[in-house]
């Protein structure tokens, strides 16, 4: 089975509540959770197609083949990190974050140039407003969704053209943002500042943004790494227990259970169409990638990916 980029494949269509019933949460299965030492044992896998995006140590974009292994670079600008690579819904194009571009910043928000390019590097043009963006997302209607100031300094949510048209202000609050297997619900994750100055937590909606509702509320950071190909299981990283596990929880927000456990961060990065997870493993060393079921079996590792640093993302085109 490829692997098949999760963020933007299916028509847009509005739903109006967290439909039921909830399944059973999938960690009541036995062996979990995993001990991200114990995944460092895994037979690398054998069975992967498609390609994959992300930014490489060198600054630059890039793309793996991950049949062949093959890789290609993207991007060649100078005078600053690209990063954080999305691909479009057909797989023909990119969005990525940038500092080649330095918006005035005020608050120190960190906001990054958002740049289009196509997947063989040609036509790159940027489409971020004057304050730039953070965290780029391609929808499922084709336009391109981020995080921006606005004149009055608050953040919230645009969506614009591909080719930088059609800038609109969404009113909406959130820094990130992913499409339900369906289209028809939407996770954000929302920085509520209630502790401290951090406290990131997964909200959900409707695909037109309406009817929000927060799913998580315990100390640490919580960050959506994808939904189940049903839609009914939210995959999740989270820093309530250390520096970073990979957690699962019904789409209702209740259930949540560890997937992946141990010393360092690991991060949940996607939930894959045919019922494997991608995760990432921080420590002790480089990084290193895995797949497994969601009930902890069948672990396998992605040497394809080893030592890079997520965000990446994947299709099957």
């Amino acid at each position: 089975m490829a692997l098949v980029c999760l963020s933007a494949s299916l028509v847009l269509a509005a739903c109006t509540s967290l439909p039921g019933p909830w399944m059973p949460s999938p960690s009541t299965q036995p062996g979990l959770p995993v001990n991200a030492a114990d995944l460092r044992r895994a037979p690398a896998v054998t069975d992967l197609a498609g390609r994959v995006a992300y930014g490489g140590s060198d600054g630059h974009i890039w793309t793996t083949d991950l049949a062949t292994g093959g890789r290609t670079q993207v991007t060649h600008g100078r005078g600053g990190v690209d990063f954080d690579p999305h691909w479009s819904p057909d797989g023909s194009e990119l969005v990525f974050r940038t500092e080649r571009f330095r918006p005035p910043d005020p608050t120190s928000t960190g906001y990054n140039g958002i740049f289009v390019v196509r997947a063989d590097g040609s036509a790159e043009h940027a489409v971020n407003p004057p304050g730039g963006g953070l965290f780029p997302e391609w929808a499922p209607d084709g336009r391109i969704y981020f995080s921006s100031p606005r004149p009055d300094g608050s953040e919230g949510l645009f969506s614009v053209r591909p080719d930088g048209s059609r800038l609109r202000d969404l009113h909406t609050y959130a820094e990130h943002l992913t499409w339900s297997p369906d289209g028809t619900e939407i996770l954000l994750d929302r920085n509520d500042g209630t502790r401290a100055q951090h406290d990131w937590n997964i909200w959900w909606a409707t695909a037109k943004l309406t009817h929000l509702t927060r799913l998580t509320s315990e100390a640490g950071d919580d960050h959506f790494g994808g939904w189940s190909p049903d839609g009914s299981t939210i995959l999740f990283s989270t820093t309530r227990a250390d520096q970073g596990d990979v957690w699962l929880m019904h789409r209702d927000g209740t259930g949540a259970e560890p997937l992946v456990i141990g010393p360092g961060a690991q991060s949940a990065e996607a939930w894959l169409p045919d019922g494997r997870i991608l995760t990432a493993d921080y420590g002790p060393s480089e990084a290193s990638w895995y797949l497994l079921g969601a009930s902890g079996n069948d672990a396998r590792s992605v040497p394809q990916l080893a030592g890079q640093q997520g965000p990446v993302d994947v299709t099957a085109h």
